[in-house]
């Protein structure tokens, strides 16, 4: 019901950062609906983009710190 009476998604910078690696106990049937889902993501907005973390799987905030600062740090850029 929620979901429903939600407003529209925002026109704004939206990237979508993807773990590209799968961990083991993740079926691969699962692991490829993921990936086409995360690139789902990004349709919620004209502004939206995709960034791969090719070295991280389920936390690139903790594998790949610099990749999700500078996804923000180039957002932030667009905005001005």
């Amino acid at each position: 019901a929620q979901i429903e009476r939600a407003p529209e998604f925002p026109d704004a910078y939206l990237a979508v950062i993807t773990g590209r690696i799968k961990m083991p106990f993740v079926p691969e049937t699962v692991f490829s609906s993921h990936l086409k889902w995360q690139e789902q993501l990004t349709t919620l907005s004209t502004a939206g983009y995709q960034v791969n973390a090719k070295k991280s799987g389920h936390a690139p905030q903790i594998s790949e710190p610099e990749l999700v600062v500078s996804a923000i740090t180039d957002a932030a850029k667009l905005l001005k």
